[in-house]
């Protein structure tokens, strides 16, 4: 998919697991734009400066786990007006075997 963007939001403590995660996406065919965060307070920080098209996180972080992350996410959104996911992403979400192109 030439010219398909997915911004990544990874909550991941591991730069190495960071950049396993990194290197499928971009073997689907998609440009990656990414950051990695390891607080809730670098995850709201990124949440503010940009929109994410998906957010990858590790379950368990020394200071932060997968359930924490998601009541952040969602917080963001209950504060934001909802909206559609864009059809960038879906394009390249479809390549992934068993994907159905839906998202959140």
């Amino acid at each position: 998919m030439a010219g398909s963007v997915l911004r990544v939001l990874i909550v991941e403590d591991s730069a190495s697991d960071a950049e396993l995660m990194v290197r499928a996406l971009r073997q689907g065919g998609c440009e990656i734009v990414q950051e990695r965060v390891q607080t809730a307070e670098a995850m709201r920080a990124a949440l503010a400066r940009q929109s994410w098209d998906v957010v990858l996180s590790d379950y368990s972080l020394p200071h932060f786990d997968a359930p924490a992350a998601l009541a952040v996410v969602r917080a963001r959104a209950a504060a934001r007006s909802c909206r559609s996911a864009s059809k960038r992403p879906r394009r390249c979400a479809q390549r992934w075997p068993g994907n159905r192109g839906t998202s959140c």
